[in-house]
């Protein structure tokens, strides 16, 4: 298995790369006036969020080129409110100076969302990418928020994007945990199910049963993906559950493909990927944090009794 963590700006490093050479791309990319990475040329601070999308789509055009015909990108992305705000936008996050929080947009109303996941998704269906899932990242331990006058968000956007309808995909399944008699009919669609006595039809369910699909009690999994964040010990504020790229892994990345994150961060997917076996290509700007990613993996490939 082999690692690289490319300290660089990701536009420039997938210039370079070799058409068609990436199975599975997963990464989460700055978002818009959340954080200040503290590094020049960072994607997240511009001015305008057209601007900030503009840059995106350069970045996601790239990966669409390097990306293999069978391949998949997965990206997480989450919306900001427009308007102003000062100091820390959140405890754990970055200080952003004031003179660069300018969430405004004349063509959104103020406190009102942007709509960035939903503009970069339109514009990727746009370039020619197809669109097989929205997924829901749900997070059961969100953070409370402190605005009385709206809901507490408590998911993330991510896309599943391929090239071609011949993508790589292996099926994953889930327990099929539905208890009740309307649940029970409508994943069955009224066919026979078994039980602890037999075989019995779909419109005979009796509450006081227990029921057990004909496929073992699993079913495909939902896009509702209940997956809490975890945080990490080192400074970086802004890390994946493992959970979520081993699932995208084992879903649309062969065993013996090349998982690419063009925003590695503290490399949470690299990690992964080598725990299940794939190659791993990240690209990251910040110098301290591809510092992090390399010596993580490093730690993790030592875990596994394995060299990095």
């Amino acid at each position: 298995m082999k690692t690289e963590i490319i300290n660089g700006d990701a536009l420039t490093i997938l210039r370079s790369m070799a058409d068609e050479s990436v199975d599975c791309i997963i990464t989460s990319p700055p978002y818009w006036q959340k954080r200040d990475y503290g590094v020049e040329g960072q994607i997240g601070l511009e001015p305008s969020f057209r601007d900030y999308l503009g840059k995106l789509l350069a970045v996601f055009q790239e990966c669409k080129r390097v990306l293999k015909e069978s391949g998949s990108m997965w990206i997480n992305i989450a919306d900001s409110y427009s308007g102003y705000k000062n100091g820390i936008t959140d405890r754990k996050m970055a200080y952003i100076p004031q003179a660069d929080i300018r969430k405004r947009a004349d063509e959104v109303a103020e406190r009102s969302l942007m709509g960035t996941p939903a503009r970069l998704e339109i514009a990727l269906i746009d370039s020619g990418l197809i669109l097989r899932n929205r997924i829901v990242w749900h997070k059961d331990n969100v953070m409370p928020s402190s605005c009385p006058r709206r809901f507490t968000i408590d998911y993330e956007d991510v896309f599943w994007f391929v090239k071609t309808q011949d993508y790589y995909f292996v099926q994953q399944k889930e327990p099929f945990q539905a208890k009740d008699e309307a649940s029970i009919k409508a994943y069955l669609g009224g066919n026979k199910i078994r039980n602890s006595q037999g075989i019995i039809g779909g419109n005979e369910i009796r509450k006081s049963q227990t029921y057990i699909p004909k496929d073992g009690g699993m079913r495909n999994v939902r896009t509702t993906w209940t997956i809490n964040p975890s945080g990490i010990t080192e400074a970086h504020y802004a890390t994946f559950p493992e959970e979520l790229p081993r699932r995208m892994i084992q879903a649309t990345c062969p065993k013996d493909g090349i998982v690419m994150d063009p925003f590695a961060g503290s490399g949470t997917t690299g990690i992964v990927a080598k725990q299940e076996g794939r190659d791993f290509i990240g690209i990251e700007l910040n110098t301290e944090y591809a510092t992090m990613a390399e010596r993580r993996i490093s730690k993790a490939f030592q875990q596994m009794g394995m060299e990095l």
